[in-house]
């Protein structure tokens, strides 16, 4: 068997590493790490494998990322929320740029007999200093 590939084509799909699996009823399904804010893990569904648009895109886990609004302050020139958190040795989670904490997802994915989906990956708990972890999602489409 011989397969030939194409060049790469651009979607407007934002996410990254990916899995991608056929479903039962023959469309596409592609879930990915959302490295942007709010962060997560979310899919999209092809009818050919070919064509992907944004507007069949949905949320199959938001968050992951460690941080949160500890203080408002208006002062400051971009009149917007401080989005970070300190660790317990003095370093500093700042959600809006996580750094190694924007890690998240590497997922894999299957489709079990009675239709259901299984996406699996990694994110991080929101605790003073972070742990990754391993959570799966199951759900229909």
């Amino acid at each position: 068997m011989v397969f030939l590939w194409t060049p790469p084509k651009f979607t407007n799909i934002w996410g990254y590493p990916f899995d991608l699996i056929t479903l039962k009823d023959g469309r596409y399904l592609m879930v990915y790490g959302y490295r942007r804010q709010p962060y997560g893990t979310r899919g999209v569904i092809s009818e050919d494998g070919i064509n992907w648009d944004i507007k069949n895109e949905f949320i199959i886990r938001e968050g992951g990322v460690p941080g949160k609004v500890i203080e408002e302050n208006p002062s400051t020139k971009s009149n917007h929320a401080e989005r970070s958190r300190f660790l317990n040795d003095g370093g500093e989670i700042n959600y809006d740029h996580p750094g190694v904490f924007q890690h998240i997802a590497y997922p894999t994915v299957a489709q079990a007999q009675d239709g259901t989906i299984a996406a699996c990956y990694h994110e991080w708990t929101d605790d003073a200093k972070p742990i990754q972890f391993l959570q799966c999602s199951r759900f229909k489409l």
